[in-house]
C-alpha cells in the first residue's frame, strides 16, 4: 500500500486529505445541482407563468368587452350605453398593453408566432367592435346586434381558440421545467 512506509501522524493526515476533498467535491456538485434547480424554478416563476397570466388577463378582457357588448344590446339608458361603451373602450386600451407585454417578453418562436396569430385576430376584431359601437352611437341596434351575432361572435371564437392555443404551450413549457427541475432535485438526492 502507498502508505505502508508513512507514520500515523501522515497516514491520518493523508486520509482527513482526501476525505475533506471529497467532501468539498460532493459539496460543489450539490450546489451546481441546486443553482441548475433554481434556475428552472426562476425559469417557470419569471418568464413561463407570466405568460400564461398575461394571456389568460388577454381572453378576460376580450370577454369583458363581449359582456359589455351584449349589454348595450339591451340596454334603454343612454347614460348607461355610454358608461358601457366607456368600458369597451378602457378594456380595450388594457387589451393592447397586455398584448404589447407579451410582445416584450417573448423570446421563442414558436410563441412569437402564436402572437402573431392573436395580434391578427385583434386587428380584426377592433374594426368589428368600432363599428358596433358605432351603430349603437347612431342608434341603430338592430344592425349593432346583427354585426355582434354574425361577425365579432365568430371572430371572438376564434381569439379564445388562438389564446387557448397559447396558453396550452406555455403551461407544456412550465410542464417541462418542472419535470427537468424534478429531475435535478433527485440526482441532488442521490449526492
Amino acid at each position: 500500500m502507498i502508505f505502508s512506509g508513512f507514520g500515523l501522524r501522515k497516514r491520518l493526515t493523508a486520509s482527513f486529505t482526501v476525505v475533506i476533498g471529497l467532501m468539498v467535491l460532493l459539496a460543489a456538485l450539490a450546489y451546481i445541482r441546486i443553482d441548475g434547480l433554481n434556475n428552472e424554478i426562476s425559469a417557470i416563476v419569471k418568464e413561463r407563468y407570466p405568460k400564461t397570466a398575461i394571456a389568460n388577463n388577454i381572453k378576460a378582457q376580450v370577454s369583458e368587452i363581449s359582456r359589455s357588448m351584449l349589454g348595450i344590446l339591451i340596454m334603454t339608458d343612454a347614460g348607461q350605453i355610454k358608461a358601457e361603451i366607456a368600458a369597451i373602450d378602457k378594456v380595450s386600451v388594457a387589451n393592447n398593453e397586455s398584448i404589447s407585454k407579451l410582445d416584450q417578453i417573448l423570446t421563442d418562436e414558436q410563441g412569437r408566432a402564436q402572437l402573431k396569430t392573436i395580434v391578427e385576430i385583434r386587428d380584426k376584431f377592433r374594426p368589428l367592435q368600432q363599428t358596433f359601437v358605432t351603430l349603437v352611437n347612431d342608434d341603430k341596434k338592430d344592425e349593432a346586434q346583427l354585426k355582434y351575432l354574425f361577425s365579432i361572435r365568430p371572430l371572438q371564437k376564434k381569439y379564445f381558440e388562438a389564446l387557448d392555443a397559447f396558453v396550452a404551450y406555455q403551461n407544456s413549457q412550465m410542464e417541462s421545467a418542472g419535470d427537468e427541475s424534478a429531475r435535478i432535485a433527485r440526482q441532488t438526492e442521490l449526492l
